[in-house]
């Protein structure tokens, strides 16, 4: 179990988060989700608190490799099929992002994000992380 504190995590030593708490926890299985009550077995929540539904993807965009005539001059990373894996693993942190196969071309995957803004972070780690798209 740990906390984020300002922009870092700490351990939690004894393993006790309060209300308000913001937590990661490691070895969880796939049957959680974001926004799950967590309580003790020893002091027991006796109601689960409702999980607010997430709001729906307002923008989608179309990703694939650079195919243009400078493909391969910025990043290492060029297969569409790497892209494709990056953006499905992505969902695994990113619960707002949707990711499906383009049905017009299956070189190309479509992402639904919440804005600009999203979709622009998720390019520009990708960048960073050597992926040309």
């Amino acid at each position: 179990l740990f906390a984020n504190r300002g922009v870092s995590r700490v351990s939690l030593e004894p393993a006790v988060a309060y209300a308000g708490d913001i937590v990661t926890l490691a070895g969880i299985p796939e049957t959680m989700k974001v926004g799950d009550t967590l309580t003790s077995t020893d002091n027991q929540v006796p109601n689960a608190i409702d999980t607010p539904p997430l709001a729906p993807p307002t923008l989608s965009c179309l990703f694939g490799a650079n195919n243009g005539p400078l493909a391969g001059r910025e990043g290492t990373i060029v297969a569409s099929s790497r892209v494709r894996a990056r953006l499905i693993n992505e969902t695994d942190n990113n619960v707002t992002l949707t990711v499906e196969l383009c049905e017009a071309d299956a070189e190309k995957t479509v992402v639904f994000g919440r804005g600009e803004l999203q979709i622009g972070i998720l390019v520009e780690q990708m960048r960073r992380e050597g992926y040309e798209m």
